[in-house]
């Protein structure tokens, strides 16, 4: 276990911004996390960290201020976020040794939900069939099902597509791979509300991989705020289509993440799917 620690040891090249105190950095890197912008977070969240390398629980900031300074999880979530499962890895590794996030009720939710986003090559589905992206191996297992063909037609998925780029006040000529997550996201709900859970699933999915953390009260655009819960969504539509194991991997994921809860009216279909894919995985369990 020593290499991982070189690694991150080597990427602490040293030397936060001057002036500017360890916690500034490191809440300025959850709220650009929070906001989707990984990039930004992870550089800040590595100026926190070379300010302050101790992790710690109610640590004084400022004033009667004190928060649960989990930097090495934080690195994890947003090296994923820019597509880097390697070194999210590294840094999960060292906040599992710390032990610090683990006592954080915040920290003890992420750390367990990114455990299952990050799962080695060997802990998921078999490799890609001869052919297929080598990436796909890492990929979690919510992500690989037999595709068919979408139900409702290639000009009125457009459309929507083009409502929801109005509402959400993006520019009609916006390219729909520089759109953000809640973009993704708002179309995956409305396909998968007119009946079409296979295409709402690659809308899903996307908005899961650019803002991978669920949030009960998310940010989108102006003073707009969501209930963002990618992995019930992604799990109910699996759920739709029959593929209950990809079911399964997701509503485990959203119960980790804590998206559902018995105070939400759909807590008890939530509860009842879970129930269902945890069935049908003992049912073709090999004996």
């Amino acid at each position: 276990m020593g290499t991982p620690s070189l690694i991150v040891a080597a990427l602490l090249v040293s030397g936060a911004t001057p002036g500017v105190p360890w916690y500034t950095h490191y809440e300025n890197g959850v709220a650009l996390l929070a906001q989707g912008d990984a990039r930004g977070a992870y550089s800040e969240l590595h100026d926190a960290l070379a300010a302050r390398g101790e992790e710690g629980l109610r640590v004084h900031t400022e004033g009667i201020r004190y928060v649960d300074y989990l930097p090495h999880l934080y690195l994890a979530i947003s090296a994923f976020m820019r597509g880097d499962p390697a070194l999210a890895r590294t840094h999960l590794e060292t906040a599992e040794r710390s032990g610090v996030a683990a006592r954080s009720e915040t920290g003890s939710v992420l750390l367990e939900a990114y455990r299952v986003l990050l799962r080695s090559p060997s802990e998921t589905q078999p490799p890609a069939p001869a052919g297929e992206p080598e990436a796909r191996a890492l990929a979690p297992r919510y992500t690989l099902f037999p595709r068919r063909p979408p139900t409702l037609p290639a000009e009125e998925i457009r459309a929507l597509a083009a409502q929801v780029l109005a509402r959400c006040g993006l520019p009609p000529h916006t390219e729909v791979t520089q759109a953000p997550w809640y973009f993704f996201y708002e179309v995956g709900l409305e396909l998968d509300a007119r009946g079409d859970p296979q295409a709402a699933l690659d809308y899903l999915i996307t908005a899961a991989d650019r803002r991978p953390r669920s949030a009960h009260l998310a940010r989108t655009y102006g003073l707009w705020f969501i209930e963002y819960r990618p992995y019930f969504e992604i799990g109910r539509s699996h759920s739709e289509l029959g593929n209950w194991e990809c079911a399964l991997d997701a509503l485990e994921l959203s119960e980790k993440m804590g998206e559902v809860t018995s105070a939400d009216d759909d807590y008890a279909r939530f509860r009842e799917l879970l129930r269902q894919a945890r069935t049908q995985r003992e049912q073709t369990a090999p004996k």
